[in-house]
């Protein structure tokens, strides 16, 4: 048995994961490409590279790809306001508190830039954070303000893009645009930007400019009756000793019939193949069998670190305490190998799933990792780190 093999298999057998894939490629050509455990354990379904993934908010590496295509083309700069090509986020409210101690609303000294929505900086929280362990109270706040409203949104029948933009809008901010960084629905607004722009629906440029182009024929919003036969089961760790198939209705995961949203919560579903083939592009400088897809230099710029110092201490209270990796536009990357977690060359970048996903590459040493996982939490830095380190150990 091969190290890669091993990994995946003691995974499983340890319960990290019910099943899992990776697939790791080195200057175009595969190291490892393989899969363990079950896609389904109650039918004993086998887990295989094929399997269809919920891939959740790995699809911001694709949003960022997508809008920074029209940012190359001159349609718009990083430090103009949102509320140019979005109104409805003119006059944002921020939480503040008065002497007492008591919440209160105030306006926005500054607009929220799209730079700001890029590198998480806008202020805006999503209504869950599965990773905190420095929360402050304006954080927490921030949050009860967007449980409320995003889950009422999400319950919309029929809902659109612009209704789900104008729910997120109505969230206060967590704090004045650019001082601190903030996980949240960011990506989904720059989604919005690029419909505005482009007046197509995210779906459909993302599958015209992207998807077909690279031959991702298994990336989509809505799968039809055929690939979801090949769905891996969504599985609930949230008590180890009793692991369950997750009731994928609690969060609105699956996209409700007839909904016309196509950049919240649900996100895309891909398979490890299709997804490998979009990293292996970002690593080969933007291009895909001969045809380029995005520009080498605008994918430069997408992975420098793009935090201040007082945004970057506020990303390590939240999610990064003891690693050394920033933020770029709409990606993680990485910084130094000190305290690096998961185990990535600096320069490297990428980001993962709420389920569990992880995708990585490194241009410098023309790495690409690929971990598909389908599990709630996430928490799947340590095998994803083994493949890392392994993978490193063999190139060098």
């Amino acid at each position: 048995m091969d190290v890669f093999s091993r990994i995946l298999k003691e995974s499983v057998e340890s319960l990290e994961s019910v099943g899992i894939s990776a697939r790791i490629t080195h200057k175009g050509k595969d190291l490892f490409r393989g899969a363990a455990g079950y896609a389904d354990k109650e039918q004993k379904i086998p887990f295989t590279c094929d399997n269809l993934i919920r891939i959740f908010s790995m699809t911001k590496i694709i949003t960022g790809v997508a809008v920074l295509k029209l940012f190359e083309q001159g349609y718009f700069s990083l430090d103009e306001p949102i509320s140019k090509y979005l109104p409805m986020f003119k006059d944002m409210k921020v939480i503040s508190y008065d002497e007492a101690g008591n919440l209160k609303l105030v306006p926005a000294k500054n607009p929220i830039t799209i730079r700001h929505l890029f590198t998480m900086t806008s202020g805006i929280s999503y209504q869950i954070q599965t990773v905190v362990f420095d929360y402050p109270r304006h954080f927490q706040d921030a949050r009860a303000f967007a449980d409320e409203i995003l889950n009422k949104a999400s319950r919309t029948p029929n809902l659109t893009s612009k209704q789900m933009l104008e729910a997120i809008a109505s969230i206060p901010l967590a704090f004045e645009p650019g001082t601190e960084w903030l996980y949240g629905p960011s990506s989904d607004v720059i989604a919005g930007l690029l419909e505005a722009i482009t007046h197509k629906s995210f779906g459909e440029y993302l599958k015209e400019e992207i998807f077909v182009p690279m031959g991702m024929e298994n990336t989509c919003h809505r799968p039809t009756a055929e690939m979801l036969d090949k769905l891996a089961v969504l599985y609930d760790y949230s008590n180890p000793a009793n692991i369950v198939p997750y009731d994928t209705n609690a969060y609105n995961i699956l996209h409700s019939e007839g909904s016309t949203n196509e950049h919240f919560v649900g996100a895309l579903f891909s398979t490890l193949d299709d997804f490998t083939a979009f990293q292996k592009m970002m690593v080969n400088g933007g291009v895909h069998d001969g045809k380029r897809i995005i520009g080498k230099n605008t994918l430069e710029l997408m992975r420098q670190d793009h935090l201040t110092d007082w945004q970057f201490n506020s990303l390590k209270r939240t999610i990064n305490p003891t690693g050394s990796s920033s933020w770029g536009l709409m990606c993680r990357v990485a910084k130094t190998l000190t305290n690096s977690l998961p185990y990535l060359n600096p320069g490297s970048y990428g980001w993962g799933g709420w389920a569990g996903t992880q995708a990585y590459i490194d241009p410098d040493n023309e790495l690409t990792i690929t971990m598909m996982v389908q599990r709630v939490p996430s928490f799947s830095y340590s095998v994803f780190s083994k493949l890392s380190q392994t993978a490193y150990g063999m190139i060098n």
